[in-house]
């Protein structure tokens, strides 16, 4: 593809003179010329041009070209014209020589350009006696050339420089030949070299991310938590095909239509955004990084690098690459719990992804310290959406995630980015990586290649490496982009235009005004002021012609300006309801663009398009079972607010095409939106009731307003409101008001005929709500024949079966489960309650699902979170009037596992999982998306019921410390050396008398206890799989909830090698590293432990031997405390309690106590809490007291019950 010369009508006219030349051959090979690069060097001397072309010699040939100058009396035509026309100054300034010039020139005799080659001297050292030779001609191709991209060059060889004469006019303009391009290095702080990752997740001052100095900059930082919760990127809108009609047509700076394949770039890398992409193969090991300080060092050539540092480790290096597959891979589950620069690098990722989905990208030329120019790819901060996403990006991200190596090559350093910059580098680092490709593109556009700097260019957009443009032929290149670029700049100077839409009502039809304000940034209270008045202002005279090229640049877009511009604002642009309607769709959304402000009039803000909806109504059923089957509905179509129907419809769309006033807005349809709605109405089937219902409780079907009747709206609302409902007499406790609230809400539901979804904080007492809903489903009559089936993880069946017997002991309970189990249906039916486990459901559904329950309950329902699973089609299958589910996780952020038990309680009511993840989850949980999180709240509002315990209206029933004793069940292993110890010991007791028989007793408590943690505490054996002890079971499946929750957790053993052994299971099971504090630890071990602990987000796990840490430390980061086994001596159990529960800590503390079933641990237990003095005997005397206990008590005390 060779160079296209005189691509703009000054170009052409420059090479008019070519064209009445006789000897024809030299046109085509000085073109020819031209193009292969002969010409290897030009100068240009005030009006003279030197320059030298290779021809068939060694040496090149000298080439001399002397245009006429300008004249006083010349010059001063230009300036008068200039002066007095605003457009003509503002064609200038933006790189467009004005035909009104060239007819100025014409009438006053003065030339612009040849008409013949004797108008300019030309001289070339050639042997060729043709003048011009090629070797000229080839001059005059490239001058015309560089004439296309800088038309004032054209007046500088007639020795008159335009921007000069206009810096020496009277209202001065603040104007430069050299376009201003972004040096980030001038956007830098020095980095404070003492910087540490404990920055990164300690407590900050407020703010620190705004300061410009550098003890401002490494302040430590906080990310604003309001900030992550009102992110929004679905707000983003598609401004694929907008920015891109905001680029001109044509170039300066690339011989090609450049708009033509900026577009299909654009389109191929969004399209390719949609693919899966490629993984860098196994990145475990990397998933570390999520909970180190983190680093982006951003490379003068344009890559970058990334550097993570995790507390008492060096810091390592990955790639971008290794970077971007780690935070794809990162669920939003546990965002939270990470490092404060990961969490931000995970927003800013898929920040930047949907930036990318939604084509709101833009090009930004940077030139570095060598001056080697680079295009970045930034956020479209045009679009206000956008910005205002931006902005709340800025209040999380740390002030030094991303470094800037400046400097020479021998003496670089690494430098924080200033202010904003430092959020829109690491944007421009993220948005390049998907961006920019290896190669150059292959659009089907012919070979870009063929001319030498349009290869450039293309490598400037398209590929990473920065470039110098150094040549005669390329220094006007990247000035030629910038001003490409200028236009998206517009907004951000102090004055800028305004457009104001005005609209005015005539006999026969509407019409609008359009009129062009000024607004100035730096007077913020001050009303904006009509383009008249402005430029009328001899104060603003320096601003004025820089507002008038703005308003020509925008004149492109809306050529209607060009009048207001030439009147000098004295006149208003008039649309009627026809033509209004390209202006309002395409024109000032371009404008806007730009972030020129437009004012709208209040009934033109929103432009009503036609949606598909219904009426819910009543069936005017006399009975019914539950509310959805009493709905019906009527077709309608949504106008905004207003709903019609399809005959009221018809009639409107008689003025397709127009805008159409209805009461207080105006609605735009056009040919295909009539048609589509119509269709959509004909072939529209039956909603089910389902549908209908949720519609009646979001108030809106697919984005469109539905409307619901009165008689509807009363049933919706006892569905929404709870009574609170009298309590059973027989249940044996008080429930505090969020329970009485919870019980009522799940009692009302289930005669309503639906499910419920009981997902409240830990510790707040679910169990005992639905155990007290049993209770009022037995005194209502509804279990007769038909129980309740409990469905619980194994370790935690004692633990319902004891909160039965203490809060409802009249619930008759039965307990399936175990190798002996038998289902006698008959015997079933006789109980109230029968509990089971999700892996006897999961093997015996065949035997359950015959059995009609009034009620099935499943408690931490997250077991059947994965719909895929046969344990969760198994529980699915069982057949029961109303269904419950209880769950202690959150619900955000983890909504495609929520689907799963939303579909166990209601069943149908969310739609198939498909729907959900494309309908709620994935904009929710990628993008954000906060309307569609208030939907799906609306939706499921009846049905499922949060409160958590930083709730202040929950937290002042609570008290500041929950106790919770949980009973573990001993595995067969422990059964048989629990056995075996006493048998083989317990005879040495009852031989022995006084000290003797006391420390023999002493020891074999030490071993019971032993064994009841975990056989191979006893045994010395290296096998800690969990499932050989109920505790390691039931302490696995409380951390899962409490990491699922993102809390943090003590757990303190008096053993210290059963805390090692804790370690090795948590690692083994959660990948998980827990901090261990026991007594050979050291002062500066111990302190690191506690200040981590405390301060990292990701040392959530701290095990503790009782000696070494049941007193003296501060641990107020954690909210749980878990007494793996226990002393017996309420106060040393105090006091390791007591290291969370003390000042300082703002949160409720839940206190669990594991205590084996059945054994010695119960027993203890159980007479501790009956007899107060021998509470008090073991304050004293620790556990010695048991050495005293006579033969007979002992062997009750440590022997096994039979139902173990």
């Amino acid at each position: 593809m060779a160079i296209s010369f005189g691509d703009t009508w000054w170009g052409k006219q420059w090479l008019g003179a070519l064209n009445r030349i006789d000897y024809s051959n030299r046109l085509p090979r000085g073109k020819s010329y031209a193009n292969k690069g002969a010409v290897t060097s030009i100068k240009i001397k005030g009006n003279q041009i030197e320059a030298k072309v290779q021809g068939t010699r060694k040496t090149p040939y000298k080439v001399n070209i002397v245009v006429p100058p300008y004249f006083e009396e010349d010059i001063s035509v230009f300036m008068k014209e200039i002066k007095s026309n605003p457009l003509v100054l503002a064609k200038l300034l933006n790189r467009e020589l004005p035909q009104e010039l060239m007819e100025v020139a014409e009438r006053n005799g003065i030339k612009i350009f040849p008409s013949e080659w004797q108008d300019i001297k030309l001289n070339c050292s050639c042997p060729d006696w043709a003048v011009p030779c090629k070797h000229l001609a080839a001059v005059i191709y490239i001058i015309a050339n560089e004439i296309d991209k800088n038309p004032f060059l054209v007046f500088k060889l007639h020795g008159f420089d335009i921007l000069e004469h206009l810096k020496e006019m009277k209202d001065m303009i603040e104007t430069e030949e050299k376009q201003s391009v972004l040096n980030l290095s001038k956007m830098t702080l020095p980095v404070k070299k003492a910087a540490t990752a404990k920055r990164d997740t300690a407590v900050a001052a407020k703010g620190a991310g705004k300061g410009n100095t550098v003890k401002e900059a490494h302040a430590e930082f906080v990310p604003d938590e309001e900030a992550i919760t009102n992110l929004d990127f679905s707000v983003i809108p598609d401004l694929s095909q907008r920015i891109i009609s905001l680029f001109p047509q044509k170039t300066l700076f690339f011989n090609g239509d450049f708009h033509k394949l900026l577009s299909m770039y654009y389109r191929s890398k969004i399209k390719s955004l949609a693919k899966p992409g490629e993984e860098n193969g196994d990145i475990s090991f990397l998933k570390e990084i999520r909970n180190s300080k983190i680093t982006v060092i951003l490379n003068p050539e344009g890559s970058a690098s990334v550097r993570y540092e995790h507390p008492h480790d060096d810091p390592r290096d990955i790639t971008l690459a290794e970077l971007c597959q780690v935070l794809q891979e990162t669920s939003p589950k546990h965002i939270r719990n990470y490092s404060v620069s990961y969490t931000a690098l995970y927003y800013v990722f898929h920040f930047c992804r949907r930036l990318l989905k939604q084509g709101a990208v833009l090009p930004q030329l940077v030139e570095d310290e060598e001056g080697r120019f680079r295009i970045r790819w930034i956020p479209a901060l045009i679009d206000k959406e956008v910005k205002i996403v931006f902005d709340l990006l800025c209040k999380i991200v740390p002030p030094d995630i991303c470094l800037l190596v400046v400097g020479r090559k021998d003496r670089r350093t690494n430098r924080i980015l200033s202010g904003e910059e430092n959020l829109k580098s690491l944007c421009a680092c993220l948005l390049d990586f998907y961006f920019k490709s290896d190669e150059l593109p292959k659009l089907n556009l012919g070979n870009i290649s063929a001319v030498s700097h349009n290869e450039k260019v293309a490598r400037l957009f398209f590929l990473s490496s920065p470039l110098h443009f150094d040549a005669f032929t390329e220094k006007e290149i990247p000035n030629s982009i910038q001003v490409w670029l200028n236009r998206f700049n517009i907004a951000r100077k102090e004055i800028a235009p305004i457009l104001a839409v005005d609209e005015r009502n005539d006999l026969f039809d509407n019409v609008f005004d359009c009129r062009v304000l000024v607004e100035d940034k730096n007077r913020p209270f001050d009303a904006p002021i009509e383009l008249k008045e402005f430029l009328s202002d001899e104060s603003q005279a320096g601003s004025h012609f820089e507002l008038i090229k703005d308003l020509a640049m925008l004149a492109e877009y809306m050529p209607e300006l060009q009048e207001v511009i030439k009147e000098k604002g004295h006149t208003a642009i008039r649309f009627d309801n026809h033509s209004v309607v390209d202006i309002l769709q395409k024109t000032l959304p371009a404008l806007e663009l730009f972030g020129i402000r437009i004012l709208l009039p209040k009934s033109l803000r929103q432009i009503l398009k036609p949606q598909v909806s219904f009426k819910v109504k009543n069936k005017k059923l006399k009975s019914y079972l539950s509310i959805d089957e009493l709905l019906d509905f009527d077709w309608r179509i949504a106008l905004g607010e207003h709903l019609v129907t399809e005959e009221e419809f018809k009639k409107l769309a008689v003025n397709a095409g127009k805008l159409v006033r209805i009461k207080d807005s105006y609605t735009l349809m056009t040919e295909d939106e009539i048609k589509k709605v119509i269709k959509s109405l004909s072939s529209s089937h039956d909603m089910s009731s389902l549908k209908l219902l949720q519609s009646a409780l979001s108030g809106e079907y697919n984005g469109a307003k539905v409307e619901v009747d009165d008689d509807v709206r009363k049933e919706i609302n006892k569905l929404l409101h709870v009574k609170d409902i009298p309590v059973p007499e027989s249940l044996r406790a008080t429930l505090r008001p969020y329970q009485l609230r919870g019980y009522s809400w799940m009692y009302k539901n289930a005669r309503l005929g639906f499910g419920s979804l009981l997902a409240d904080d830990m510790g707040l007492g679910k169990t005992l709500q639905v155990i007290t809903v049993l209770l009022k489903f037995k005194s209502d009559g509804c279990l007769k024949n038909q129980p309740a089936l409990v469905v619980v993880p194994t370790t935690l069946l004692s633990n319902w079966e004891k909160e039965i017997q203490r809060f409802a002991p009249d619930l008759n309970v039965f307990i399936y489960y175990g190798s002996d189990r038998k289902f006698d249906v008959k015997a079933v039916k006789k109980q109230d309650v029968v509990i089971t486990s999700y892996g006897m459901v999961r093997s015996d559904v065949n035997v359950l699902k015959k059995q009609a329950w009034y009620t099935v309950i499943i408690d931490e329902a997250q077991n059947i979170k994965n719909n895929e699973t046969a344990q969760t089609k198994a529980v699915k299958q069982l057949k029961a009037k109303v269904r419950i589910a209880m769950s202690g996780t959150p619900v955000e952020n983890r909504l495609s596992e929520y689907w799963s038990i939303f579909d166990f309680s209601n069943t149908g009511y969310l739609g198939n999982l498909s729907f959900f993840t494309e309908y709620f989850a994935k904009p929710i949980e990628l993008n954000k998306d906060r309307k569609k999180l208030d939907s799906f709240h609306k939706v499921t509002q009846p049905f499922l019921l949060r409160r958590e315990k930083t709730d202040k209206t929950i937290i002042s029933d609570l008290p500041d410390k929950i106790e919770n004793n949980r009973y573990c069940v001993l595995s067969p292993e422990q059964i048989s050396l629990y056995k075996q110890t006493v048998e083989e010991n317990l005879m040495s007791v009852e031989e022995s008398d006084g000290m003797e028989r006391q420390g023999l007793v002493l020891k074999l408590l030490s071993a019971l206890k032993q064994i009841c943690n975990h056989p191979s505490q006893y045994l010395k054996k290296d096998e800690f799989a969990p499932s050989l002890s109920g505790k390691t079971e039931m302490l696995l499946q409380l951390l899962d909830n409490i990491y699922e929750s993102g809390e943090k957790v003590l757990i303190f053993s008096q053993y210290a090698e059963m805390g090692a052994m804790l370690l090795h299971i948590i690692h083994a099971h959660f990948n998980k590293k827990a901090l261990f504090l026991h007594g050979g630890c050291t002062r500066k071990q111990r302190d690191e432990m506690v200040d981590d602990f405390q301060s990292r987000p990701d040392a959530d796990t701290f095990i503790l031997s009782l000696k070494a840490g049941g007193t003296g430390l501060n641990l107020t980061a954690a909210a749980n405390v878990i007494h793996f086994d226990l002393w017996w001596n309420p106060a040393v159990e105090a006091q390791a309690t007591d290291r969370a529960f003390r000042i300082g800590q703002k949160k409720n503390v839940m206190v669990y106590r594991f205590i084996t079933q059945n054994t010695l641990e119960e027993k203890i237990d159980a007479m501790m809490q009956s007899k107060k003095e021998l509470a008090g005997m073991t304050i004293k005397t620790g556990e010695s007291w048991i050495g005293n206990l006579s033969d007979k008590d002992l062997k009750d005390l440590i022997t096994l019950t039979t139902n173990s």
